[in-house]
């Protein structure tokens, strides 16, 4: 991580660590890296493997017998019931939409997510993934885990997560520094295709990086 030096960047942690430790959300903060890229392609798709798989959030819109396999495995589940609930309150589906990474969709929700809901999962990046009754749903977790897709949007902008603000300064400088070592390697001018990098908590705010 040339770019960046490990007291910076652990000093920054530690800011972000103190706002969320004074700040009863009542919820585990999770802490995020904020990435905005330049003379990067924004329509492209870039694709890597390697993330912190125990961050990556998961979220199963399943019929009955989907949300009762979820409910086994400890997953985050929706039913179509609940769905149906959030039809007219736009807000609430965009934070459902922003609230996990990937969404895996039983066959009749997915058919009626357009319907109740019209682009809104298309357009925060997260279209639900088939789930069928064929295959393992922990399998098809692990293998949305296993490689995540980034969408750059029209400013190349993103958000990834890193941890969680229970973990250590260590820890947490050591996952930026992977990812951020994963991510310049397939951009084109590597460092010099990031415009700017900030760090904050899900409750607090953003420390500057680079």
């Amino acid at each position: 991580m040339s770019k960046l030096s490990r007291e910076q960047l652990c000093s920054c942690i530690r800011s972000v660590l103190d706002i969320s430790k004074a700040t009863t959300s009542g919820f585990l903060d999770l802490v995020t890296i904020q990435i905005a890229l330049r003379k990067h392609d924004p329509h492209k798709f870039t694709r890597y493997a390697g993330a912190p798989e125990s961050f990556i959030r998961v979220c199963i819109l399943g019929d009955e017998k989907h949300c009762d396999e979820a409910a086994l495995l400890k997953v985050p589940f929706v039913n179509l019931k609940q769905l149906q609930l959030l039809q007219d309150n736009k807000t609430l589906v965009r934070r459902l939409a922003h609230r996990y990474d990937a969404f895996l969709a039983s066959k009749e929700i997915l058919e009626v997510l357009p319907v109740l809901f019209g682009p809104a999962f298309d357009k925060a990046g997260k279209c639900p993934t088939l789930l069928t009754h064929e295959e393992s749903m922990e399998e098809k977790i692990n293998e949305l885990k296993e490689t995540i897709k980034i969408r750059l949007d029209k400013l190349s902008c993103f958000t990834m997560i890193v941890g969680h603000a229970e973990m250590g300064v260590d820890e947490l400088a050591d996952n930026i520094i992977e990812e951020m070592d994963l991510l310049t390697a397939i951009l084109k001018r590597s460092w010099n295709n990031v415009h700017d990098l900030t760090i904050k908590s899900s409750s607090g705010i953003e420390f500057e990086l680079h």
